[in-house]
């Protein structure tokens, strides 16, 4: 089964506030608005849905929420994921023009969207563009094993706390979760030309480690950029 790492939502108050934000200086393109004003936006290869906050929907918190992936076997998918997590809860989408077909819930939680027809988007790389997302778990190494079963994902290196995986575009890495609250969604990181300059009109930003820079969108939502990821 062929399978990549292709979608980020979040839920926001403002998702034009947002797209402003992500169209002016990320280069990201508008693909559609939805009825009740969700924009689904691309950087080339992601497709990133800001979606609106609303009361009494399945919203748990303003910010990043859930991630998606493209694979070319629905029911292979369902397979390896029920054989991976017994007991995992695997739903049916709601076909109302959303891009994923099925979602399930992973051992921490985590809402994963699974899509055979994908995410619609122009599968270009050129920069800026997604290349890395991180993800708070509750067990690192029991979550990479569980993408790497389902997803083949390959390893690119694992420490104490922290394990890095990669379909070839995007890599994952799972950091184990500190605090209270659930488990989630940390930041995103961006392949871009030159991080210093592209940031340097934000207010919002901190200097990296190898000249990567991170900045915040208006949300506060953390995006992290860099000139290469390791991949």
């Amino acid at each position: 089964m062929q399978s990549a790492f292709k979608h980020v939502a979040l839920f926001t108050k403002d998702p034009d506030k947002l797209l402003n934000f992500y169209q002016r200086h990320l280069g990201f393109t508008l693909l559609r608005r939805s009825p009740t004003s969700s924009l689904y936006v691309s950087d080339g290869w992601i497709m990133y849905a800001l979606l609106r906050y609303r009361e009494g929907s399945e919203a748990k918190w303003i910010g990043y929420d859930h991630f998606g992936f493209h694979v070319s076997d629905m029911q292979e998918a369902r397979k390896r994921v029920v054989d991976a997590y017994p007991g995992v809860q695997w739903d049916q989408r709601p076909q109302d023009g959303r891009y994923a077909e099925y979602r399930f819930y992973d051992m921490d939680g985590h809402p994963v969207d699974v899509s055979q027809e994908g995410f619609r988007t122009k599968d270009d790389l050129t920069p800026p563009t997604v290349r890395h997302v991180a993800i708070s778990v509750s067990d690192p190494a029991r979550s990479a094993a569980f993408y790497k079963e389902v997803f083949d994902l390959k390893e690119i290196r694992r420490a104490e706390d922290e394990f890095l995986l990669s379909d070839g575009n995007v890599n994952l890495l799972f950091v184990k979760h500190r605090g209270e609250g659930p488990c989630r969604i940390l930041h995103m990181g961006l392949e871009v030309r030159d991080p210093q300059s592209l940031a340097a009109s934000l207010e919002a930003k901190k200097s990296l480690s190898c000249g990567a820079v991170q900045i915040e969108d208006p949300d506060g939502n953390a995006l992290e950029l860099a000139s290469s990821w390791n991949l």
